[in-house]
């Protein structure tokens, strides 16, 4: 849970420190806020895999507590979890990203930084009011005479 701590200072130092470090040195700042981001739901994973499957505790019964640390890492359900919570995050990052996109419909090459033709990179747009209602009416209910 040291990872929280660090996420914590670091979202602070970023924030207080725009402008006013060199960029290398912001950057190198982000980078820490970023693995201590995803360091903070390892840790989180790691404690509810063990409390779900209590795989380490059989070890350190046995007399090798330090050892049982590590036996959580070979739980059944740890990867999963670590899996799910990767492919979520990742998700969730694609879709604001390319909800921002489509929204603000920039399609530049220049902003993106690629070197590609204007006419290969298509338009992404974003119209609400031609979408049309998935749910149909519900009829009312036959009433009794």
């Amino acid at each position: 849970m040291f990872a929280i701590v660090i996420r914590i200072s670091s979202i602070a130092l970023f924030w207080y420190t725009w402008g006013k470090v060199k960029p290398n040195v912001h950057i190198a700042i982000g980078f820490i806020m970023a693995v201590s981001g995803f360091a903070a739901p390892f840790g989180f994973r790691y404690i509810f895999a063990e409390i779900t499957s209590p795989h380490g505790v059989a070890v350190a019964l046995q007399g090798s507590p330090d050892s049982a640390r590590l036996q959580v890492f070979l739980n059944p359900l740890y990867p999963p979890l670590i899996l799910h919570t990767v492919v979520g995050a990742m998700s969730v990052g694609g879709f604001i990203t390319a909800s921002f996109f489509a929204i603000k419909g920039n399609t530049s090459p220049k902003f993106f930084g690629l070197t590609l033709a204007r006419s290969s990179i298509p338009r992404i747009t974003a119209d609400f009011r031609s979408m049309v209602p998935i749910i149909p009416q519900q009829q009312s209910p036959p009433t009794l005479q």
